[in-house]
């Protein structure tokens, strides 16, 4: 069975967008997650650790969808999200959707940011660069 571990999602009244944690039987990985007219999913090809500490950034830079681990590119951008609808609650962080609260992340998070804009590579690995001592 697999078993999602939300890191941070937001929602409106009929969508909504998740990082996740997934563990599928026994290859954990993240996952981006946005639904609008349909879903598009967005998992990573790396296997991951337990008690390890990763950076991840999810990025929709208005065309493709990235996922990023530790700085580095981590899938290969996925097909074209026409929108990113807008929240209508608070973001949830540790769980899926303020008002479900279920599926609830497993670990601890460090630090969220959301930016207004799709941030490049470069920004991402410096944004890793910048706050991995914290973490390591």
């Amino acid at each position: 069975t697999t078993a999602n571990q939300h890191i941070v999602s937001w929602t409106n009244a009929s969508n909504y967008n998740r990082l996740s944690y997934v563990d599928a039987t026994t290859k954990g990985q993240f996952r981006l997650d946005f639904e609008d007219a349909s879903e598009v999913s967005l998992n990573g090809n790396t296997s991951l650790s337990l008690l390890t500490w990763y950076h991840l950034a999810g990025v929709y830079d208005g065309a493709n969808v990235r996922l990023y681990l530790n700085g580095v590119a981590d899938a290969t951008p996925s097909a074209k999200v026409s929108t990113i609808r807008a929240a209508t609650s608070a973001p949830a962080i540790g769980c899926f959707a303020p008002a479900v609260l279920l599926q609830f992340f497993k670990g601890t998070v460090g630090e969220v940011r959301v930016y207004n804009r799709g941030l490049s590579a470069s920004e991402v690995q410096r944004n890793y660069l910048a706050t991995k001592w914290r973490f390591s």
